[in-house]
Order: C-alpha cells, then sequence, then structure tokens
C-alpha cells in the first residue's frame, strides 16, 4: 500500500530507462492532455496536480513544481493540502533574436514573497532574479499626500548581487554582503529608468523595487532580467502603471573566423547580426552593447556603448530590442490579465485643479512668464523666477512655502485666483500649478518661436572654451567649458599596482586588456566624477558617490574606452578624475571632453579623439490633437532647465566617424524608432 519511489524527471523506478518512460510519457498526454501522476518521494501528504494551458505566443504554467500520486492504494486524500508550490504560476516569455536558452525567459510568481505587492522570480538559463514591489496604504492625511505630488514619484529600486550566486564568498574581512556596490548600485539605474516614466501622474506613495540575482550562470547576464523581473512585479500588484515594462540587451556580433578568432572576420561585415539577450562569449565579439527599456509602444531607455558605430547601426539595434521587448510585454500584459491585483485608483480631483491653477495662471501671467524665462544667465534668470513665483502666490492667494497647512474639503476645492482669504490654494497644489505653467511656456516658445531660454537657435551649441596643463604637478589636466558648465579635468597614470581590483559576482566586458584573476579583475582604466553642490551654488552633503556619480562617470568611461591604448602599446594604468566646477546641463559630456584633453596632455597615445554632448525633445501634444503624427523639436546641448521640463534627454559621445556611447531618457510614455 506504499508508494514507491521514482525518478523525479523520469517517472521511473532507475534512470536509466529514461527513454522508454518519456515515450509513455508522451503517449499519456496525447491520451488524457495532461502529465502522467506520478509519486514524488518524501512529498507526505502535501500534493499538487499538475496544468498547462497553452495561449498563442506565451504558456502558462499552473502549479508546475510537484505532481500528485496517484497510486493505487496509496491512501492519500486529495483534500489533504497542497504545498506552497502549489501556488505558484509560470509564464514562459520568448525573446525573438535570442539564440539558445536566452530565447526563453521564465517568470514565477505565487510560491516566494506573497506578502509583497508584487513579486516574481524570473529565470534565463540558470540566471534567476528574485523582485518584489511594495508601496505605502492609502494616506489618511491629504496634506501629506498632496505634498508628495509636487516633486519627482517617489520611487526607491536596490538590486543587489549576492556572491553566493555565483558559488563565491566575497574577498576581504568582511563576508556579509553590505553596502551596494558601484555594478549593483548601476544596475539599480537601469532599472529605474524606464519604470519611472510610466507611473500615472498624481502618484504619491513611497514605493520600493528590491532585487537580487540569486543564481548567476556566467552566459546570461542579469541587468535586462532585473528591468522584466521589475515590470513583471509592478504589473501583477496593485501599483498603477500605465504599461508592462521589459528589457533586453542587443549587440551586434561579429563572426567568428577562422582559429576561433573574430578578428579574422573584420572585413566580413555583412556576416554581422544582430542578437537580443547575447552571451558572455558573443558580447565579447560585438562592437556595439545596449540595455534598452520600453513597452509595446516606445522605447523609454537605452544605455550602452560601441567601438564607433555608425549611427544607423545604433538605431537598426534599438529596432531589433524593441521588436523583442514589444513580444515580452504582449505576453506580460495578457499574464497580467489573469493573475494580476487589480489596480489603486489615483483621485484626479487634485490634478484637475493643479491643471485649473496652471490654466489661470497661463492667462494671467503669460507674458511675465516668457520675459523671466529669457533673461540670460543661469543665477540671474533664477532670481527673476522666484520673484515671480512670489508675485503669484501673493496675486492667487497661495498658501506661503513654510506655512503649517490643515487642508481641508473647503481649503482643496477653492478656485484659482480666489484671492487672499479663509480658502487658501495649498503650496504644494500651487508649486506644482507653477511647474506646469513654466513648462508650457517654455515648450510654446521651442515650438512657436523656435527660440530657447538662452536665446540660441535649437541646433546651436554653447560657446566653448578649454586649455591643458592647467596644473602645475599632475600628469595631465584641463579646464572644459560649454556654457555655464564646466568641468576639472585631471589624468594620472600608474603601473598595474595602481590598477583597481573589482571583486563582484560578474565583470565589466567592454574592459581593454582587462586582467581577470582568481581574486576579480584589474582594470587599467578608471573615471570618476564628482559633483560638489558648489557647482551649482548651494550647500548639500559631502560623502560618497551618489548613483547619479557613479552613472555619469561610468557613462565617461565607456565613451573612452574604444580610444583606450592596448597594453602592448602603452603599459600604464590610467586614472581621471572629472570635478565639476560648475553646471548648467550636460556636465557628464563636458567629462568626456576634458578627459580626452587631460589624457593627451598626459601623453596618452589615444586612438582618437572623443567628444560628447547632450540632446533634448520637444514634443507639441497639444498642437497635434487629430494629427497622425506628434509634431516635436530636437535641442541640441540642452540646458538643465530644458532637461528638467522637457521629454527627453539624451547624450551621445563619439568622434567624427561613430558613436562610443549613449545614454537615453524618455519622460512621456516611449518614442518610436523610425
Amino acid at each position: 500500500g506504499r508508494c514507491r519511489p521514482v525518478c523525479w524527471r523520469t517517472g521511473s523506478k532507475h534512470a536509466a530507462s529514461a527513454t522508454a518512460t518519456k515515450q509513455r510519457k508522451q503517449s499519456w498526454v496525447r491520451q488524457h492532455g495532461q502529465a502522467r501522476p506520478i509519486c514524488l518521494p518524501g512529498a507526505g501528504p502535501k500534493l499538487q496536480q499538475q496544468a498547462t494551458v497553452a495561449t498563442p505566443g506565451c504558456r502558462f504554467h499552473l502549479l508546475s513544481r510537484a505532481v500528485l500520486c496517484s497510486c493505487a492504494g496509496s491512501g492519500v486524500d486529495d483534500a489533504g493540502g497542497a504545498s506552497l508550490s502549489a501556488l505558484s504560476k509560470r509564464l514562459e516569455l520568448d525573446v525573438p533574436g535570442a539564440d539558445g536558452n536566452a530565447g526563453r525567459v521564465t517568470v514565477e510568481t505565487g510560491e516566494i514573497g506573497r506578502q509583497a505587492a508584487g513579486s516574481v522570480v524570473v529565470t534565463c538559463g540558470e540566471t534567476v532574479i528574485y523582485c518584489s514591489v511594495c508601496s505605502e496604504g492609502d494616506s489618511e492625511d491629504p496634506a501629506e499626500a498632496s505634498a508628495k505630488k509636487e516633486g519627482m514619484v517617489p520611487l526607491t529600486v536596490v538590486y543587489a548581487e549576492r556572491f553566493s550566486a555565483a558559488g563565491r564568498t566575497a574577498g576581504g574581512f568582511l563576508k556579509r554582503d553590505g553596502r551596494p556596490r558601484d555594478q549593483e548600485a548601476l544596475t539599480a539605474r537601469l532599472v529605474d529608468r524606464p519604470i519611472r516614466p510610466m507611473f500615472p501622474k498624481g502618484w504619491a506613495k513611497e514605493t520600493q523595487i528590491l532585487a537580487w540575482l540569486l543564481s548567476y550562470d556566467g552566459v546570461n547576464k542579469p541587468e535586462p532580467l532585473a528591468i522584466t523581473a521589475a515590470g513583471c512585479a509592478l504589473a501583477l500588484s496593485d501599483i498603477p502603471l500605465s504599461r508592462a515594462v521589459a528589457g533586453v540587451r542587443v549587440a551586434r556580433v561579429w563572426p567568428v573566423g577562422e582559429g576561433g578568432d573574430p578578428a579574422d572576420a573584420l572585413e566580413r561585415e555583412e556576416g554581422c547580426r544582430y542578437v537580443v539577450n547575447p552571451s558572455v562569449d558573443q558580447l565579447a565579439r560585438a562592437d556595439l552593447d545596449l540595455i534598452v527599456g520600453g513597452t509595446t509602444s516606445g522605447v523609454l531607455m537605452v544605455e550602452g556603448s560601441g567601438d564607433l558605430v555608425e549611427n544607423e547601426v545604433a538605431l537598426e539595434a534599438i529596432e531589433v530590442a524593441h521588436g523583442a521587448i514589444r513580444e515580452m510585454c504582449r505576453g506580460i500584459d495578457a499574464w497580467a490579465e489573469e493573475l494580476g491585483k487589480p489596480k489603486r485608483v489615483i483621485a484626479e480631483d487634485s490634478n484637475r485643479m493643479c491643471d485649473a491653477d496652471a490654466q489661470a495662471l497661463l492667462a494671467e501671467a503669460g507674458g511675465e512668464m516668457k520675459a523671466a524665462l529669457s533673461v540670460q544667465g543661469k543665477q540671474d534668470r533664477a532670481v527673476v523666477m522666484g520673484q515671480l513665483k512670489d508675485e503669484l502666490r501673493r496675486r492667487f492667494g497661495a498658501s506661503p512655502e513654510d506655512a503649517v497647512e490643515e487642508t481641508s474639503p473647503s481649503s482643496t476645492s477653492s478656485p484659482a485666483g480666489a484671492g487672499s482669504g479663509p480658502d487658501l490654494i495649498p503650496a504644494p497644489q500651487f508649486n506644482s500649478a507653477f511647474k506646469s505653467f513654466t513648462s508650457f511656456i517654455l515648450r510654446s516658445m521651442v515650438i512657436e518661436d523656435g527660440v530657447r531660454m538662452d536665446g540660441r537657435g535649437l541646433g546651436e551649441v554653447r560657446p566653448i572654451w578649454s586649455r591643458a596643463h592647467v596644473l602645475p604637478r599632475t600628469h595631465g589636466s584641463a579646464l572644459f567649458t560649454r556654457g555655464e558648465t564646466q568641468a576639472l579635468v585631471v589624468a594620472t597614470l600608474g603601473d598595474d599596482k595602481s590598477a583597481q581590483r573589482i571583486d563582484a559576482v560578474h565583470f565589466p566586458l567592454r574592459e581593454p586588456s582587462g586582467k581577470k584573476d582568481g581574486d576579480g579583475m584589474l582594470k587599467r582604466f578608471n573615471l570618476q566624477y564628482f559633483f560638489p553642490p558648489c557647482s551649482v551654488g548651494e550647500v548639500g552633503r559631502m560623502g560618497g558617490p551618489g548613483r547619479r556619480e557613479l552613472g555619469h562617470g561610468e557613462l565617461a568611461e565607456r565613451a573612452l574606452l574604444p580610444v583606450i591604448p592596448d597594453k602592448e602599446d602603452f603599459p600604464y594604468t590610467m586614472r581621471v578624475e572629472s570635478t565639476i566646477t560648475e553646471s548648467n546641463g550636460s556636465s557628464s559630456m563636458a567629462s568626456v571632453c576634458g578627459a580626452t584633453l587631460a589624457l593627451r596632455d598626459a601623453g596618452v597615445p589615444l586612438k582618437a579623439d572623443i567628444a560628447g554632448v547632450a540632446m533634448g525633445l520637444i514634443l507639441d501634444a497639444e498642437g497635434s490633437e487629430g494629427e497622425d503624427e506628434i509634431s516635436y523639436k530636437i535641442l541640441s546641448d540642452i540646458l538643465g532647465s530644458e532637461d528638467a521640463l522637457g521629454d527627453m534627454d539624451f547624450k551621445v559621445a563619439g568622434d567624427a566617424s561613430g558613436i562610443s556611447a549613449l545614454q537615453m531618457d524618455i519622460k512621456v510614455e516611449g518614442i518610436t524608432v523610425g
């Protein structure tokens, strides 16, 4: 009356009879439409049944971890209870353009992290990421919620890589994984950037995305999986998101020549192909490496580097990536429709009031705002803008900035322009309306007049002034100034002992002549970016680098990597420090330009000179209603205000022949390529 032990994978007593058992299984499935029930040794009374439901484009595997024992006389009651794995639901996403096991991404939910708003385990090959999302509950204090709406979306992303994922232990004295390493902070930024613009207007709940790399196979890189995992967890949760988000990596891979050397095929460019989610070996043969995040309708984020590739190559790669993202998001949407929680509803009253206030400001003070935005000089413009804001606050009867508000239904529903009195417009509501008002005037200046805040044309670059050998005792130094953005850059040379040792689960792939050993990787070239608060005339905290500083430094470093000389030609290590002394837009690209000058001053034989610039986008959505295409304007060398109030920040670096690095962030729900 007892169940005899059988092999889990084959359903047979001995693994040697796997072939015969597989044939019996296939026959059973053809007859009964489901997998053959077998006994799971040691399962006890906690048993479950496997069911498979097939849908076009993706497959849902319900309760797929174990199966029900139906051996005669086993004495097991079907109602005896189910294990946690019985709650697991699985989605398999096909990734167009990927090779091997990278062509399928498996997403599971329901077994791990059940108390989070949404949690998933994402697997590709043997690389596994666990991701959870949570947000605070509905606030009982309307004033607190209104205050949060003034700033950015309250989103926090934390990504961690466990050394145990690769069967390793961290080096050094501390064995517990501690503060985020640079690579983890950079990956967290990759997750944050495509997710943030998809939150609806007015979302003011603290939201946190936590992701852990739990297993790494050394083949499938985890960064795009982290983006997809966050998008899946949010799609299943009650947190409102406009559309499902997914991420992929795309590379242009050169064919392997004779003897396995990719250099043998460099003259056969027609043999190159775009590979989605490439393996580590394929990335080693790639001249373009991009990470792309997006939705079914458009691209939200691009981050990557290339070996001075042509513009058309980068555009084709983004198109290939978006094609894969589109198919993945469709599968996620269908899965979320089946299993997702009902989304929270955002009260639209406060949003409508802010829009009404902005329209009232526009009718009352449009000419004054246009004059204020046209003031030359960042500091002078800020003073005039502050005076105008205070005047409009008094004129429209808004609460002072430092007032302690007690918001009541009567006070929040007061009409715009009600004047001073008992029903004051709350300060956060006025600030939000003022920001919308400023953005509208800026857009109208660009779209209608073709003039920017500082009087430049749309394609005009600010005046550039630079000089080298600024500091007498450094190996190389330069001061690069573009308008009101300035970088003081220093280059230092050293021997192999000065190389940076990286102790991480996985290593950078585009490090020139990077040496790997048992303790990590040695980097010959480093670029570090510093952004002190004095660069914008403010007082702030000084300490370790933040995520923004790490991201800007890594972008500038990738921009210069293709032109760093090989170790055989130049056996020195190179460290570049870029300190931003003034900032009004595009400081990371100023670091690229200054680093080229400093390295030249230090005598480094660069393969080419690299420069960078930040581009912007202004959409005219309101003026294009009823038209098939939305009109837009492209801005060259954007200011900080054009970055904050515009729709895109696109940084690109390279030389006259091609692109070495690019970074794109979109603040609308994606743009198309074509």
